[in-house]
């Protein structure tokens, strides 16, 4: 009886938790990341993307707002063009080591992460999109650090790494509105049949 209580505890802890639902997945660097989105109490959509951390393996960034997040897809675009076109420029001039900037602005975001409890960074300008070639090998990457909103010393360095333009597509695929919108409804018209 005991473990059935806990359990029920656990699913209800849990489903209080998390209101966002995992809509899509992406790859980045090989690997399968996750997105999740749900709508706030105004009705607006958010995305939360799941990135890599430094010192936390679960770190999302989260986008609020229609707008927002196809501003995000559309500054994802024109690095993946760069990211294209420099990879074959530095492949025709056989460059093994470079970095620079890509000249790309994305929304503000918010970062959150899970410690010893779950933390947030105050929205912002965070990331920072980057062109790498590293021993012939070309990467785009959007790094950024944050800190806790209320402890400066509970900080965050989170990161995203694309080794193709397929992955950086792959993300762009994610985040189509109409669709992450569609799985939303699906979602709420299969819950509406067990109330």
């Amino acid at each position: 009886m005991e473990k059935i209580l806990l359990f029920i505890a656990f699913v209800l802890l849990t489903m209080s938790v998390s209101a966002e639902k995992i809509v899509a997945t992406y790859t980045m660097s090989g690997t399968k990341r996750n997105i999740e989105a749900g709508v706030d109490s105004k009705g607006a959509l958010n995305v939360f993307i799941q990135v890599v951390g430094e010192s936390s393996e679960y770190v999302m960034i989260q986008v609020a707002g229609e707008e927002d997040i196809k501003k995000f897809r559309t500054q994802l675009a024109y690095c993946k063009n760069k990211f294209t076109e420099w990879e074959q420029v530095a492949k025709s001039n056989k460059i093994s080591d470079f970095k620079k900037k890509i000249d790309a602005t994305f929304p503000d975001v918010e970062v959150w992460w899970v410690g010893l409890e779950w933390y947030s960074s105050n929205k912002g300008n965070l990331i920072k999109p980057l062109f790498v070639v590293n021993n012939g090998d070309a990467a785009f990457g959007a790094t950024g650090g944050v800190t806790h909103w209320s402890n400066e010393f509970i900080g965050q360095v989170f990161y995203m790494l694309f080794e193709t333009a397929n992955e950086i597509q792959s993300l762009i695929d994610a985040l189509d509105v109409k669709q992450i919108k569609n799985n939303l409804k699906q979602e709420a018209e299969t819950n509406a049949l067990f109330r």
